[in-house]
Protein backbone atom coordinates (compact mmCIF):
# COMPACT_ATOMS: atom_id res chain seq x y z
CA UNK A 1 0.00 0.00 0.00
CA UNK A 2 1.69 3.71 -1.60
CA UNK A 3 -0.08 6.78 -0.58
CA UNK A 4 0.05 9.60 -3.29
CA UNK A 5 -1.39 12.25 -3.92
CA UNK A 6 -5.33 12.02 -4.63
CA UNK A 7 -8.19 13.96 -5.94
CA UNK A 8 -10.15 15.44 -3.23
CA UNK A 9 -13.54 13.81 -2.06
CA UNK A 10 -16.20 14.46 0.20
CA UNK A 11 -17.21 12.31 2.85
CA UNK A 12 -19.79 12.41 5.73
CA UNK A 13 -19.10 11.70 8.98
CA UNK A 14 -22.14 11.41 12.06
CA UNK A 15 -23.78 13.57 9.27
CA UNK A 16 -21.28 16.43 9.16
CA UNK A 17 -19.44 17.18 5.51
CA UNK A 18 -16.18 16.62 5.49
CA UNK A 19 -13.32 17.94 2.24
CA UNK A 20 -10.68 14.90 2.42
CA UNK A 21 -7.65 16.05 0.54
CA UNK A 22 -3.94 15.17 0.47
CA UNK A 23 -1.22 17.00 2.16
CA UNK A 24 2.38 17.43 2.48
CA UNK A 25 3.99 19.00 5.90
CA UNK A 26 6.96 18.08 8.03
CA UNK A 27 4.66 18.86 11.11
CA UNK A 28 2.05 16.28 10.39
CA UNK A 29 0.75 12.90 9.30
CA UNK A 30 -2.69 14.03 9.07
CA UNK A 31 -5.70 16.78 10.44
CA UNK A 32 -8.83 16.62 11.20
CA UNK A 33 -10.45 20.56 11.63
CA UNK A 34 -13.95 20.46 13.78
CA UNK A 35 -17.30 19.82 13.08
CA UNK A 36 -18.02 22.64 14.64
CA UNK A 37 -17.02 25.18 12.08
CA UNK A 38 -18.46 25.48 8.02
CA UNK A 39 -16.82 23.27 5.34
CA UNK A 40 -14.26 21.13 7.62
CA UNK A 41 -11.44 19.47 6.45
CA UNK A 42 -9.64 16.01 6.97
CA UNK A 43 -6.02 15.58 5.33
CA UNK A 44 -3.82 12.53 5.01
CA UNK A 45 -0.28 12.87 4.30
CA UNK A 46 0.57 12.08 0.25
CA UNK A 47 3.69 10.24 1.82
CA UNK A 48 2.78 7.40 4.23
CA UNK A 49 2.78 4.17 2.94
CA UNK A 50 1.85 0.79 4.49
CA UNK A 51 0.32 0.25 7.62
CA UNK A 52 0.79 4.09 8.71
CA UNK A 53 -1.26 5.30 5.70
CA UNK A 54 -4.12 2.88 6.95
CA UNK A 55 -3.48 4.14 10.49
CA UNK A 56 -3.86 7.78 9.62
CA UNK A 57 -6.93 7.64 7.62
CA UNK A 58 -8.63 5.36 10.98
CA UNK A 59 -7.14 8.11 13.16
CA UNK A 60 -8.46 10.76 11.53
CA UNK A 61 -11.96 9.28 10.50
CA UNK A 62 -12.35 8.76 14.67
CA UNK A 63 -11.30 12.53 15.10
CA UNK A 64 -14.50 13.38 12.31
CA UNK A 65 -16.26 10.72 14.13
CA UNK A 66 -15.18 11.87 17.80
CA UNK A 67 -14.08 15.20 17.76
CA UNK A 68 -14.31 15.63 21.63
CA UNK A 69 -12.19 12.26 22.69
CA UNK A 70 -8.40 12.18 23.65
CA UNK A 71 -5.56 12.00 21.68
CA UNK A 72 -4.15 9.42 23.15
CA UNK A 73 -7.37 7.16 23.40
CA UNK A 74 -7.57 7.84 19.61
CA UNK A 75 -4.15 6.95 18.57
CA UNK A 76 -4.59 3.81 20.60
CA UNK A 77 -7.85 2.66 18.74
CA UNK A 78 -6.51 3.28 15.33
CA UNK A 79 -3.64 1.27 16.15
CA UNK A 80 -5.61 -1.48 17.14
CA UNK A 81 -7.85 -1.32 14.18
CA UNK A 82 -5.28 -0.54 11.66
CA UNK A 83 -3.38 -4.03 13.54
CA UNK A 84 -6.50 -6.07 12.99
CA UNK A 85 -7.69 -4.76 9.58
CA UNK A 86 -4.17 -5.62 7.94
CA UNK A 87 -4.54 -8.78 9.67
CA UNK A 88 -7.53 -9.54 7.62
CA UNK A 89 -5.30 -8.93 4.18
CA UNK A 90 -6.26 -5.55 3.32
CA UNK A 91 -4.26 -4.15 1.26
CA UNK A 92 -4.34 -0.75 -0.80
CA UNK A 93 -5.05 -0.99 -4.97
CA UNK A 94 -2.10 0.48 -6.52
CA UNK A 95 -4.65 1.49 -9.18
CA UNK A 96 -6.41 4.01 -7.30
CA UNK A 97 -6.20 6.35 -4.45
CA UNK A 98 -7.49 4.89 -0.68
CA UNK A 99 -9.32 2.13 -1.71
CA UNK A 100 -8.85 -1.47 0.02
CA UNK A 101 -9.27 -4.67 -1.26
CA UNK A 102 -9.42 -7.80 0.34
CA UNK A 103 -6.32 -9.48 0.01
CA UNK A 104 -6.63 -13.58 0.63
CA UNK A 105 -9.21 -15.67 -1.68
CA UNK A 106 -10.13 -11.98 -3.45
CA UNK A 107 -13.56 -12.44 -2.34
CA UNK A 108 -14.86 -8.57 -1.07
CA UNK A 109 -13.59 -5.45 -3.13
CA UNK A 110 -14.58 -1.73 -2.97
Amino acid sequence: MTSKKFKPFKHRFRNKQYLIKSCKSKDYLGYCESPKIKNPKLCIDENLKDKELLRIIIHESLHACLYDLDEDSVDEISRQIASIVKKFGFKQKEEKNVVFQRNSRGNRRS
